[in-house]
């Protein structure tokens, strides 16, 4: 799992986003323990700006 997390990372990067292996780590444990809530508005706002 941190070798697909530091691909995701690497990726972030080369695509000018600023984010660490725990930010990744926080955010993708944040996901799979609410999968089976609708997001929030805020997350969608996210989501339709490209930035998820």
């Amino acid at each position: 799992m941190d070798a697909t997390i530091k691909k995701l990372v690497d990726f972030a990067k080369d695509a000018k986003y600023d984010v660490t292996l725990e930010e990744i780590k926080e955010f993708f444990g944040e996901i799979t323990k609410s999968k089976d809530r609708a997001l929030s508005d805020s997350e969608l706002d996210m989501v339709a700006g490209g930035k998820i």
